[in-house]
């Protein structure tokens, strides 16, 4: 009976299983942003008192955000949290410790206030890890026009969430300016972090995809100022930069034919592609455009039939 049972499951369940985790489990970029998520980041920092809680948050292994090894020892590296301000403009840089040596920034997350109690938040990516223009940013949605009742919603509505609430960032506010630059370092780390192996990628990112509800890929860049703030303190390890330099070059390669028609498949968030200023998401076949402080969404329909006449003028 339990050898009929096995067969069963194996013609029968199996298959579909397999077929499941195939469908909704993207490709590897081979970039090491694959092991770092964003989404999970910015979550830690949603849920984080203030900016040491954040760190420890980070690298914590039940916490599933990092999975980075770039030195190839083994072991998950450590990540640094450094804060950087300049009046109402915030740059929390995230670091990863390579060796003695050598560090790699894997993130910039700018936080800038424009209102008095209201403030606007992305993190970026930094081109060694992630490659181009990777913009994560907290995203929310509402219903706008239709009739009501069974009726289909006219069009989807992203609207950039306002952090203000968000316990850690009222923190870098405070009166106080609360500071916070990593006092780690290479081989002295603080006494409860554990030490953990790297998984394998698409373990990782199975435990990725929890983060992703309330987080979008965008291509408008919000925090201006924090980047400024935070250009200057930049570091990248050539380490990095030589071991991963034929990733990059295939993943650039890539990408370029791809935005030669105004199209970029980023690094694999489960997000989807991006096309132009448009973000097509799994939840829906709809697209979402940013455009200000919202992201409007579009029927796909749409979209194709004004390609298709950009298309035919083009050949007149």
């Amino acid at each position: 009976m339990k050898h009929l049972i096995a067969i069963l499951f194996m013609f029968t369940i199996a298959p579909l299983w397999g077929y499941s985790q195939k469908s909704t489990t993207p490709d590897s970029t081979g970039l090491p942003g694959d092991h770092f998520s964003l989404e999970g980041a910015l979550e830690m920092l949603r849920n984080a008192v203030d900016l040491e809680a954040f760190e420890k948050a980070l690298n914590t292994e039940a916490n599933g955000v990092n999975n980075l090894d770039l030195n190839q020892d083994g072991d998950v590296d450590y990540v640094l949290v450094e804060h950087r301000l300049d009046g109402e403009a915030h740059a929390i840089v995230l670091r990863a410790v390579v060796s003695a040596s050598e560090s790699q920034d894997l993130a910039m997350i700018g936080i800038e206030k424009n209102g008095a109690e209201s403030a606007v938040l992305q993190i970026i990516g930094d081109q060694e890890v992630y490659g181009d223009d990777w913009i994560v940013e907290p995203l929310d949605e509402k219903a706008v026009g239709g009739k009501g009742g069974p009726a289909a919603p006219s069009e989807m509505v992203g609207v950039v969430v306002n952090v203000w609430s968000w316990s850690c960032v009222r923190n870098v506010y405070g009166s106080g300016n609360h500071y916070w630059i990593s006092p780690f370092e290479w081989g002295y780390y603080p006494f409860w972090r554990k030490a953990w192996r790297a998984r394998l990628w698409r373990a990782h990112q199975s435990q990725c995809f929890l983060f992703q509800p309330g987080y979008g890929i965008v291509l408008t860049n919000r925090v201006h100022r924090s980047q400024t703030i935070y250009s200057p303190f930049r570091r990248t390890s050539p380490h990095v930069r030589t071991h991963y330099k034929q990733v990059h070059a295939e993943h650039h390669i890539a990408t370029s034919g791809k935005k030669n028609d105004a199209e970029r498949t980023g690094p694999s968030t489960g997000k989807g592609t991006v096309q132009n200023n448009v973000v097509k998401t799994k939840k829906s076949p709809t697209q979402l455009v940013d455009s200000g402080n919202e992201v409007r969404s579009k029927k796909s329909s749409v979209t194709k039939k004004k390609v298709e006449a950009s298309k035919a003028k083009a050949r007149k």
